[in-house]
């Protein structure tokens, strides 16, 4: 009959450092300062932090009234608004 393997154990897969992507900074502009203000006036006055839904819906009155924060991730709109509050 045929020979069978030597139960082998199986061969370690070598995990190495994965690349990390470079991060992206970003100068807010007056202009674009002005339009957080503007969109999340309750949130300052308030002092209170906006949530995904809050961030995406001024990203969409951006977009129909031709503004500039429709083009940046949700997230950092929230970190901008959250740091502008804090007087950072």
């Amino acid at each position: 009959m045929g020979s069978f393997p030597v139960n082998e154990p199986p061969a370690k897969k070598k995990r190495g450092k994965q690349k990390k992507l470079p991060v992206i900074r970003h100068s807010w502009t007056d202009a674009e300062k002005a339009e957080l203000r503007q969109y999340f006036r309750e949130f300052f006055q308030k002092k209170k932090c906006p949530r995904e839904k809050d961030c995406k819906r001024a990203m969409a009155l951006s977009k129909r009234n031709d503004g500039d924060i429709w083009r940046m991730k949700w997230e950092n709109i929230k970190k901008k608004v959250n740091n502008m509050m804090k007087g950072n």
